[in-house]
Parts: structure tokens; C-alpha cells; sequence
């Protein structure tokens, strides 16, 4: 079955960016270009009209599925053309505004092939020629211009080649919208998770397995065909309350494919440890994995298996032995061979769901379950349509996330009338429901769909790079009133409400693709992307360099000519023959002069040539944590560059002088380096959206007030090197509060001080906006705070962290933040008592701390007493969840008395504490919900709280604390969830107490 590409878009492409500012103003005093661009742009709208009538003719008919393929190939080269012109714009117009420039210009001109007009105009006439040759096969093949009239008299063409007679490409892409019939009154996008139909018995039978504890290790298989629902009914119990409260430790890993050990065990180890993982030794992974899980529960779900190796797998699951009796692993894959082969219960073999279940499934996804009598007739459609989907819940669920945009019966009875249905029987119906989702998007959604297919399958795709991509790729065209990098947004959540993206099971930043549909887009892109190995990256290439290349090796990459994007690389396992420096440097990149997006990440480069200005079309260049020590200034010539990612180069130490002069740069990570300084006039680069960090200079580089034009930031903001700002003044030039788009803010000094009022009227003066959510304050010299932080018109912020703040003596007034939800106070090493003014100012008439669920209080050398508030509701904190007290070696007294919501109590090092709570009190009482409790190196506690514990208490945790002599025997009987109970190094107990659990 052939799959149309997102053909009728390319040259919408090519007529949007004849639109382009830049290029029009460029040729407007050369005739000849002008006179030819005119003409391209007239044959371009009438392929426009008629690829839409190809595009429906392409299924089943082998000729135009070819003459599609030649179309392509034409418009891929009239992309290149017109981006070569408009980056020579750019250049032209970048190029006097700087002396430094001029001087890298030169540099730049000797090193790559200068731009010649007569070249580019002949181009121009030869993609002209094939064009026209094409268009008059159109008779013989039988296809229609799609027509549609409206006034041309209402449109207020835009300045750009267009005649009167004619409207802009965005106009066109708007009326195709209007013509496709996308119900703008249901709303389109409803992300969230919904139930399962049909699976209650599978579900019940697994949760009883799961809560059992009979065996040391069980493995759980789930097995079924693609799209039947194995990873949503093994999603859906993962995340049951009950089995939540029975494990200690989840972890979930998408498997697929290729079985990487290293990968494999590095994700189980991140996912337990909340430790990011930088051991590349897996044996060495595996030890510490082991002691991780040393007496822990755990229930780790490895989804989509393939691999048929049981070597492999006893290998992988040799570090899971240390677990606590009755942990689990649920295993998902579509081979009953791995099923029986690893499993060590029944295989839960599932089957397809019933009609009934199916119509539910619909309902919920396409109505969100209304009964409106609106979508009555639309139902009657629905339960023949989901007839046809042979109970598969993926064809079901993809089909109505379609539906839900279109509330037209036509359409409903377009679909279910369809010949696509008899178009793949071998293939269950999968294919068919998934290709009608694909047919029905709208335009600009189709080519941000057939990108993923650059992706393997499973690939945790970040969300925000994953539109940096987009916009390399020119998918994304910006609307009226919002940025380019909001309507890929807007792009991808509705992939995901069309069920052709999900949420990813392991990183909230991430989406993924069901197998299922990654071979859709996989069948989209066809010749236009390329895999070089199934662990490697990929390449989306010329069709016409494909057919002569079959791209085996790594090192074949340089005989491309015309190459779009080089996707990152595990590049432990590059093994091509030649030195990667000289693979990259001599043989990749002076062959890619066409290249849109090049990532290299973790690529073990020291340097990256001067040649790399040859790449004039590049658009996003992704070096993250590779071990750079500097850039090359021709970096500086990439006029039309959007995105550069250096995060993790740690031995990176400056960038280049002229980076400025990147005025289309919207995108600058520069995380973990080791920049001194920022280079001088930060401020020309007006089109930043995101600027991870502000390096404030010693002596030379951008001031602070540099920051004052960088209006459109988005995002997180770190400034460092506050000790170095020697105006207060400057600061206040940076305007900090009238950046309303940034969501996170790190401020960071260096150093003692010797003014700490200085200090203060610094931060004072870096007052954000009051819709920031996150603050971090790092070595902050003053003696206290300005009143802007912990002020209630603060009222989104939901993260503080304070750190190091060594001379402040006195907290501010956090509880005043209504919903601050994370709360971390570390080093400050002048507080003493921690009083009344920690909850509010002293005109406050609210409860403190609100929404509040975790607290950490750590490394405070000198605090020895803790004001409580005598609240017999919540003692101040009427949502804690978790309370952490780290090194707080002075710290006596009692904990805050009640804390309802609380679940995991951690105390350690706190050697002064003799007793947790008055006599007077009960833990049970005071702290109802407590499920955790760890104590450690607590040397003058004595006893554990009298009286009765509470009952949900799994576990308890008591070491070194040498001069505990008894546990309370009393409260130990009521501990009747009580699962784990470690107690170590007190030398002093003797005993446990009699009267126990």
C-alpha cells in the first residue's frame, strides 16, 4: 500500500519563503532574478492546486505515486535555491553594520564559493524547466486543479512578488484549512489520559499478582499484536494507587528494538536514584544498581521487548537480585517466544476488545462521553466505523482523536465508506485507521508528522527540541500574534490529541511514537529518510543521492551532496575506519553545503573547523557536551542560524567576539561551560527567545544592563557573576521585571563580600516579574533579604531555592507565597533561630505556607531553635508532604507539632535532637498520614515519640544513633502496615521492645 507524503506542502514551502522579507528586498534592483522568481512562483501555485487532486489519486496508482516522487525531488532543490538567496540577504545586510564582521567576511570568502547572481539565475531557470516539464504530464495522468474562490478584493497582500491577481501562500494554506472541515466549535485539544475499555479482567488479575509477596522475583509477561493495548493496560497498572503504595521503587524502560544493556540499566539506575548517571562501565552500573536496590521493593515495567537473547537478559536482570522479596517486573512484547522464555507466571495473552468496549472508546475520545443529542447521528457512523477497526483499541483510539476535529457527517461517511479498509487486511486494519488520521490533518501538521520518522523507534523525543527541529526544517510559519516556536507548540499538542504523539511514560519533557505509527511516518518519508544503522542516527537526504548511495557505512555519508539533517549519534559504537576528527572535519561536513540541522552531541570533538561557515542554510547546530574549548569565529557567518546548543561543554571558556552579529540566533544554550564572561554588545541579539545564561564579567564583556533589550525571553534565565556588577545602577537598567515571559530565574554570586549592602541593593534591583515559578538564590552575600522575595504578589511561584546565603542571619516571609510547593534552604550559616517572620510579615491575615509539600533544610551550622506555630490543624504546613532536616548540628527542640498531609519524615545529622515531639504528643496523631520514616546519625536521641504510631507507617529507619536505648514498644503495636524495618549502629539498644507488630 503506498502512503502519500505531505506533498501538496512543498511548494506552499516555497511560496511562503518567496514571501520573505529579506529576499524581496534583496533582488528588488536585479530584474532578471526578480522577472524569474515571478515566474517560479506561478508555477508553483498551480502545483499547488494540483497536487491536491494527486495527492488522492496516489493510493493504488503506481504513476502518479511517481510523478509525486519527481515533483518532490524538483521542490527540494527549489528550497535550497531560494534559501541559498535569502542567506546572501541576510549576509548583505548583517555585513556593514560590524568592522569585526567585515573581517570574518573575508576570511569566509576565501574558505567557501562566493554567491554569483548569473549562477543562481539559471538555476533558477532549470528548476523552472522541470517544473514546467512535469505539469505537462498532468493531462495524461489524468489530475484536476483543485479550485476555491473568494474575493480577492478583501486581502491586503503582504510586500512580496505578488501580483494582484493573486493571494499569499498563507492565505491559500487558510482556505485549504476551511475546506477540510475542522470543527472549530468542539474543542481540539483535551490532553490528557483516559480509561480503558475491555481490560478489567487482565487488570484485576495483575494488580492481585502484584500486591502478592509470595515470590522473591516475578516476571509478568503481556503479550498481544501491535496496537492491541499492551503498554496502556501495563501504563494504566503501573500507575494504580494501591500498587503505588505497595513498592518502594517504580521504573519503567521502553526497550524496543536493540537490547542496550548499558542504556537500559542506566535508565532503571536514573529512575531509582533520581541520580542523573555518568558511569560507563556496565558492570561497574550494575554494582551500584545492585546496592540501590538493596532490601527495596520494586516494580520495574520494561515495554516493548524484542530482543530473543535469554544471555542477555539473565545478564541484565543479575542486578535486580538484591531486591525485597515480592518485587516485580511487567514485560511487554508482541513474541510469545520472550514471553514464555522470561516470564515466570502465565503470559496474559491479549485479545482484541469487544464492539461495545470499542463505541466507549470512541465515545470518550471523540465526545469526551457527552450525550448530546448533537452527536447522535455522528454515533450511529461511529459504531460502524469501530466495526471496522477489529477491535485493535489503537485503530479505535487514532481515529477518534481524528473525528473529535470534525463534527461533519460527510466526513464521518467519507471514512467509513473508504476503500482504504480494503486496502490491507494482512495488516488487522492497523494501517488504514492510522493513514485516514494522517490524510485528515491539516496541512501544517503533515510535514511536522513525517518528521518523527528521523527518529528510532522508542526514542524519548524532547518536546522543545523537537520544534527546534521543525522550524530548522522550515515546518513552522509564524501567525498573527504568536512566535514561531508557539505555533510548534500548538503543532505538537495536536499530534498528541490525535493520538499520533504520546506522553512519554519516563520524562515529562518528552514525546513518543507507537511502534505503529513510526512506521506510518517511516512510510511518509520513504526515500526522503535514511537510517545508517539501528543505533545510529539518521539522515533525511535528496531522493536522487539515495537511489545512488545506499548509505551502508557511516563513512558513505560524505558522498551525499544535498543532506538536510544528521541526527545525534551513540557514538561509542561509531566504528567506520577512519579517525572521527577527520570523518567530521574533512570527509562529513565539506560535502554537506545544503545541511539544515547538525547534531553532534557528545561527539568526542576538540575543535570544529573554520570551514564549518560552508554551511551557509544552517539552522540549528547542537555541540552539547562535546569537549570544545572554543568556536571558531567563522561560526559567525551562519546568518541564518536559530539555535546553538553548547550545554555540557565544560572546557568551553569563551565565545567568539562577533557571535552578536547572529541576528536570527533565537536559541543559546550555553548550560555547565565555563564562559568568564559574555561577549560585548549582548543586546544586538533582539531575536532571543532563550538565553540559558548571563555571565556578568570582571572586567570586560556585556554588562548586566545588556539584558535590557532582550525583551522575548523565554524560559530560564541564570545570572552569574553578580559579585563583578560595580553600578547598581546597571542593574537596574536590565529590567528584570518587565520580562514577563521568563518562568525560572537563578541569581549567582561568587566569592566573599566586603559590602554586603551592596549586595542587597543588587538583588533588590533584579526584581523578575511577578509570574516568575522558580527562583534560585546561590551565595548571596547580604544580610538579608529585599522584601520582594516572599512577597504575595508572587503569586505562581511554586519553587525557592536559597543556597549558601552564608551572612543572611534572618529568613524572609515564604509562607506568604500562595503556591509554593518546593521549598529549599541550604548554608546559611548566620541563622540562629528561625522565627515568627519565616511564616509572615506582620501584616499578614492568611495562613502561612498554603500549598507547600516539600521542605529541605540543610547544612545549617548555627540554627538552634525552630519557632512553631501552636495550630492544632496543621502546625503551619497544612500540605507537607515531606520534611527533610540535614546537618542542622545545633538544632534542638521538637518537630513542628502537626503535619496531617505528611508521608516521609528524614532527619540526619542533627545531634543536639533529643526527642522528636513533647511527651504530651503522639505521632499518630500529629502526623496521621506518615508512610516513611529515616532517622540517622542523631547522637543525643534518646527514645522514639511515645504512644501510638500512626498506622500507615511502612517504614522505619533508624542508624547510628548511639545513644537510642529503646524504641516504644506501645507504638510499635499498631504498626500493622509496617513492611520494612531497619534499624542499625545504635549501639545502645539492646532490644527490640516485646510488644510489637
Amino acid at each position: 500500500m503506498l502512503v502519500p507524503m505531505a506533498s501538496a506542502l512543498l511548494p506552499m514551502s516555497c511560496l511562503k519563503a518567496l514571501e520573505s522579507v529579506e529576499l524581496v528586498d534583496f533582488i528588488e534592483d536585479k530584474n532578471a532574478m526578480k522577472e524569474q522568481l515571478q515566474k517560479l512562483k506561478s508555477v508553483l501555485l498551480s502545483y499547488s492546486t494540483l497536487l491536491n487532486d494527486a495527492v488522492k489519486k496516489q493510493i493504488g496508482d503506481a504513476d502518479v505515486d511517481m510523478w509525486i516522487s519527481d515533483v518532490e525531488d524538483v521542490c527540494y532543490d527549489v528550497q535550497d535555491l531560494l534559501d541559498e538567496i535569502e542567506t546572501e540577504a541576510l549576509r548583505c545586510k548583517v555585513a556593514p553594520e560590524s568592522e569585526e564582521f567585515s573581517r570574518i567576511n573575508q576570511v569566509v570568502n576565501l574558505m567557501s564559493t562566493p554567491f554569483n547572481v548569473e549562477k543562481v539565475c539559471q538555476d533558477i531557470l532549470e528548476v523552472i524547466a522541470k517544473l514546467e516539464s512535469l505539469l505537462k504530464l498532468k493531462d495524461g495522468l489524468d489530475l484536476k486543479e483543485f479550485e476555491f474562490k473568494f474575493d480577492y478584493d478583501d486581502v491586503q497582500p503582504p510586500k512580496s512578488l505578488l501580483t494582484p491577481a493573486t493571494a499569499s501562500a498563507s492565505e491559500y494554506e487558510k482556505k485549504l484549512l476551511e475546506k477540510s472541515g475542522v470543527n472549530k466549535k468542539f474543542p481540539p485539544l483535551n490532553i490528557v489520559e483516559y480509561d480503558v475499555y475491555g481490560r478489567d479482567y487482565e487488570k484485576e488479575s495483575i494488580v492481585k499478582l502484584l500486591l502478592s509477596d509470595y515470590n522473591n522475583m516475578s516476571v509478568i509477561p503481556i503479550c498481544g499484536m501491535a496496537g492491541i493495548g499492551k503498554t496502556t493496560l501495563a501504563r494504566m497498572i503501573y500507575e494504580d494507587v494501591e500498587v503505588n503504595k505497595h513498592f518502594d521503587l517504580k521504573a519503567w524502560v521502553c526497550v524496543s528494538d536493540e537490547f542496550d544493556l548499558l542504556r537500559l540499566t542506566t535508565c532503571i539506575f536514573e529512575s531509582v536514584t533520581s541520580i542523573a548517571c555518568e558511569f560507563k562501565d556496565v558492570n561497574f552500573l550494575q554494582f551500584k544498581l545492585k546496592e540501590s536496590l538493596v532490601g527495596k521493593k520494586f516494580l520495574f515495567v520494561l515495554d516493548d521487548v524484542w530482543d530473543k537473547n535469554y544471555v542477555h537478559w539473565d545478564f541484565f536482570k543479575s542486578s535486580f537480585e538484591s531486591g525485597a522479596k515480592g518485587s516485580k517486573i511487567i514485560l511487554t512484547t508482541q513474541n510469545e517466544v520472550i514471553a514464555t522464555m522470561i516470564g515466570n507466571v502465565p503470559t496474559f495473552d491479549l485479545k482484541t476488545i469487544s464492539a461495545e468496549d470499542g463505541l466507549k472508546l470512541l465515545n470518550q475520545h471523540a465526545f469526551d462521553n457527552s450525550e448530546s443529542g448533537l452527536f447522535l447521528d455522528l454515533s450511529v457512523i461511529g459504531q460502524e466505523i469501530v466495526k471496522k477497526c477489529n477491535g485493535f483499541p489503537l485503530a479505535v483510539k487514532t481515529l477518534a482523536g481524528l473525528l473529535r476535529f470534525h463534527s461533519q457527517q460527510e466526513t464521518w461517511d467519507n471514512i467509513l465508506n473508504s476503500n482504504l479498509w480494503e486496502l490491507s487486511k494482512e495488516e488487522n486494519s492497523i494501517l488504514p485507521a492510522l493513514w485516514f488520521s494522517y490524510q485528515y490533518l491539516p496541512p501544517h501538521l503533515k510535514q511536522c508528522f513525517a518528521y518523527c520518522s528521523v527518529f528510532p523507534k522508542g526514542y524519548e523525543i524532547d518536546k522543545e527540541q523537537l520544534i527546534l527541529m521543525w522550524m530548522a526544517q522550515d515546518l513552522l510559519q509564524p501567525e498573527m500574534g504568536q512566535s514561531i516556536e508557539e505555533v510548534g507548540e500548538r503543532c505538537l499538542n495536536d499530534l498528541i490529541s490525535r493520538s499520533l504523539l504520546q506522553h512519554s511514560r519516563a520524562c515529562q519533557s518528552a514525546v513518543t511514537m507507537h511502534d505503529l505509527v513510526h512506521d506510518l511516518a517511516k512510510s511518509i518519508s520513504r526515500e526522503f529518510c535514511f537510517k545508517l544503522y539501528d543505533y545510529i542516527s539518521l539522515a533525511v537526504v535528496s531522493k536522487m543521492q539515495a537511489r545512488n548511495f545506499g548509505f551502508q557505512k557511516l563513512k558513505t555519508l560524505s558522498k551525499a551532496k544535498i543532506f538536510h539533517a544528521f541526527l545525534e549519534a551513540q557514538w561509542r559504537k561509531v566504528n567506520t575506519g577512519l579517525p572521527l576528527h577527520r570523518l567530521v572535519y574533512h570527509e562529513l561536513l565539506p560535502r554537506l553545503p545544503h545541511l539544515r540541522l547538525l547534531s553532534l552531541p557528545s561527539c568526542p570533538i576538540l575543535e570544529l573547523p573554520h570551514s564549518v561557515c560552508e554551511l551557509k542554510h544552517l539552522k540549528y547546530l547542537d555541540l552539547s557536551s562535546t569537549l570544545l574549548k572554543e568556536l571558531p569565529s567563522t561560526i559567525c557567518s551562519l546568518s541564518k542560524l536559530q539555535t546553538l546548543l553548547l550545554s555540557n561543554c565544560r572546557n568551553l571558556t569563551r565565545l567568539p567576539t562577533n557571535i552578536t552579529s547572529l541576528s536570527q540566533l533565537r536559541h543559546l544554550d550555553i548550560t555547565n561551560t565555563c564562559l568568564a564572561e559574555m561577549p560585548l554588545q549582548m543586546s544586538r541579539m533582539r531575536n532571543l527567545q532563550s538565553l540559558s545564561d548571563f555571565v556578568v564579567g570582571k572586567y570586560s564583556g556585556s554588562g548586566i544592563e545588556e539584558l535590557k533589550e532582550l525583551q522575548h525571553l523565554h524560559g530560564t534565565l541564570r545570572i552569574s557573576g553578580l559579585q563583578n556588577v560595580g553600578d547598581v545602577g546597571k542593574v537596574i537598567q536590565a529590567n528584570l521585571k518587565d520580562k514577563q515571559y521568563l518562568c525560572e530565574l537563578g541569581l549567582r554570586w561568587r566569592g566573599d563580600t566586603d559590602d554586603s549592602l551592596k549586595e542587597r541593593e543588587v538583588l533588590d534591583s533584579l526584581r523578575p516579574h511577578t509570574k516568575l515559578k522558580k527562583l534560585i538564590v546561590k551565595f548571596y552575600g547580604g544580610t538579608r533579604f529585599p522584601d520582594w522575595i516572599g512577597d504575595g504578589s508572587y503569586s505562581n511561584m511554586v519553587s525557592m531555592h536559597l543556597k549558601d546565603c552564608k551572612n543572611c542571619y534572618i529568613l524572609p516571609p515564604l509562607g506568604e507565597l500562595p503556591s509554593l510547593r518546593y521549598l529549599e534552604i541550604i548554608g546559611f550559616d548566620s541563622v540562629m533561630r528561625i522565627g515568627p517572620e519565616f511564616y509572615y510579615n506582620s501584616s499578614s491575615m492568611t495562613k502561612p505556607f498554603r500549598r507547600l509539600e516539600i521542605l529541605r533544610i540543610c547544612s545549617m551550622l548555627e540554627w538552634q531553635e525552630w519557632f512553631l506555630i501552636s495550630d492544632k490543624d496543621d502546625g503551619g504546613f497544612p500540605h507537607l508532604k515531606e520534611l527533610y532536616l540535614e546537618d542542622c548540628p545545633k538544632l534542638c527542640g521538637s518537630l513542628p507539632y502537626c503535619l496531617p498531609s505528611l508521608k516521609l519524615l528524614q532527619i540526619s545529622g542533627c545531634q543536639q535532637m533529643v526527642t522528636l515531639l513533647p511527651k504530651e504528643l503522639q505521632m499518630g496523631t500529629v502526623y496521621p498520614s506518615l508512610q516513611t520514616m529515616e532517622i540517622y546519625y542523631c547522637r543525643k536521641l534518646e527514645t522514639l515519640p511515645e504512644g501510638q504510631w500512626p498506622s500507615n507507617l511502612h517504614s522505619l529507619t533508624v542508624s547510628y544513633c548511639r545513644n537510642l536505648r529503646a524504641p516504644n514498644g506501645n507504638g510499635f503495636q499498631h504498626l500493622t502496615s509496617l513492611k520494612n524495618l531497619h534499624i542499625s549502629c545504635c549501639h545502645e539498644l539492646m532490644c527490640l521492645p516485646e510488644k510489637s507488630c
